[in-house]
């Protein structure tokens, strides 16, 4: 509650460049994350420093690049200290009309703020919001689809994942598999230039499999598998995909493996398996994707 004093700590101008590298461990830091701190101190103690209106330019643009900031501690600090300089903005006193194809559609005002809208039969039309009064209203148009030509992107940066299948002799597979198969998937990281701590590694089902057994308990029948091997910090085990979490030291490859049953008939889409460094997600690769086959 000591404002004076607060005001005599803050500094007369504060850095705003969105420099540096995001720590994947430790205490999460990163560039965009020690911003919105700063921004939320200034909100709280000093609203007209002249820092401000840089922080609120850097915060927005990094996350309009990829329409979101890239972790979750960015996430909420940024939220935060950009939600306390909106609310000292938000006083407005203003009406606004909504018309689709010149035809009257809705009524809103400052007072109700929120007014959601969905229709199927709005493209090629023309949408016009007006608005009369003071202050400022927001609005943002949201669309969503599945792309039609399953083009997948696949990438490494910085580390590496890749994926295999294996029978239980060790022989990899040839994307042609019987029936009934027990399969073994191999699941290789790599972090290239850094010690990558909380990485996620998501491997996607084709719908011919369902998972056998997540950890493999015993290796008695696959004698070819090292007693070693990779041992997550914590497996998530859904229906159609297996989540895993570990560190992963700089050029040391490391594997997991579990076992797959091949259920069903028919020719399916392979999904990539993937791998991110969640609190630094720069740190990412996709890989693995095709078909398989499953036959009698």
């Amino acid at each position: 509650g000591d404002l004076e004093t607060a005001l005599s700590m803050l500094p007369i101008s504060i850095p705003t460049s969105n420099d540096g590298k995001r720590q994947s461990g430790n205490n999460f830091n990163s560039p965009i994350r020690s911003q919105a701190i700063m921004l939320d101190v200034l909100a709280e103690v000093n609203e007209n420093h002249p820092s401000i209106p840089m922080l609120v330019n850097n915060l927005s643009e990094s996350a309009s690049k990829k329409r979101r900031w890239g972790t979750t501690q960015e996430n909420a600090f940024a939220f935060l200290a950009l939600g306390k300089i909106l609310r000292k903005q938000m006083d407005g006193n203003y009406t606004g009309t909504i018309t689709l194809n010149g035809t009257h559609l809705v009524d809103f005002d400052s007072e109700t703020p929120s007014v959601r809208l969905a229709n199927n039969d709005w493209d090629g039309a023309q949408i016009q919001i007006s608005i009369k009064g003071d202050g400022n209203c927001y609005y943002y148009w949201s669309a969503f689809g599945i792309r039609r030509d399953s083009f997948i992107q696949e990438y490494d940066r910085d580390i590496q994942v890749r994926r295999r299948y294996l029978n239980q002799d060790g022989t990899p597979y040839e994307q042609e598999f019987k029936h009934g198969d027990m399969v073994i998937a191999e699941i290789t990281v790599k972090a290239f230039n850094f010690n990558l701590e909380n990485v996620v590694v998501v491997d996607m089902l084709p719908a011919g499999f369902e998972i056998e057994n997540a950890r493999l308990a015993s290796r008695a029948s696959i004698p070819w598998m090292k007693t070693n091997d990779f041992k997550p910090d914590y497996v998530d085990i859904r229906d159609d995909r297996l989540i895993f979490f570990g560190t992963f030291p700089r050029q040391r490859e490391r594997k997991f493996h579990y076992a797959l049953r091949a259920v069903t008939r028919g020719e399916f889409n392979l999904p990539p398996v993937s791998a991110e460094a969640m609190y630094d997600p720069a740190n990412s690769s996709v890989a693995s994707s095709g078909k398989i086959t499953i036959i009698d």
